[in-house]
């Protein structure tokens, strides 16, 4: 029994995640302006502007939602004498800001199924830094023979201005 209840401890316990809880974010909203660092404080994390497939290297990148809610990212490229900036449609949502690069589902069962999502989700943490939530999923079934792969990353940034609600 003691060999059980610790082989249940493990199971349940031995996992921390960074999850993306959004009881831990700040509200968001369209007057949300902030500059942020493009490299994550966490280890192995992605460049900010990676997570857009923007390949330029940058060292502070700005922020902020244009009129119809879709959000700017203003950056300082080397090559360019004027600062870039890229427009991104997603939907702002209470807590966070999402936007969907690829949304495909086609559902014929048992026969044919096909699923392809890559999302990003950006969020204030309670910790004043910004969060960022990268979802992948491509996942295929034909005659009840599946396969597929998916994965979930979590980068935080640290702000470098202070915000503005």
């Amino acid at each position: 029994m003691k060999t059980v209840s610790i082989l249940l401890c493990f199971v349940f316990f031995s996992c921390a995640s960074s999850d993306f809880r959004k009881k831990d974010m700040l509200e968001i909203n369209q007057k949300m302006n902030v500059e942020i660092q493009n490299q994550p404080t966490n280890i192995g994390g992605v460049d900010f502007l990676e997570l857009f497939g923007i390949s330029h290297k940058a060292t502070d990148v700005k922020l902020s939602f244009d009129d119809s809610g879709d959000l700017r990212i203003v950056y300082n490229n080397p090559d360019f004498k004027k600062p870039q900036q890229q427009v991104f449609k997603g939907k702002l949502k209470k807590k966070y800001f999402e936007i969907y690069f690829e949304k495909k589902k086609v559902f014929f069962p048992p026969v044919y199924c096909k699923t392809k999502i890559d999302r990003l989700r950006i969020a204030i943490a309670k910790d004043s830094t910004l969060f960022t939530q990268k979802f992948y999923e491509s996942s295929s079934m034909f005659l009840l023979m599946a396969g597929g792969t998916s994965y979930n990353s979590y980068n935080r940034f640290a702000i470098n201005t202070s915000l503005k609600k």
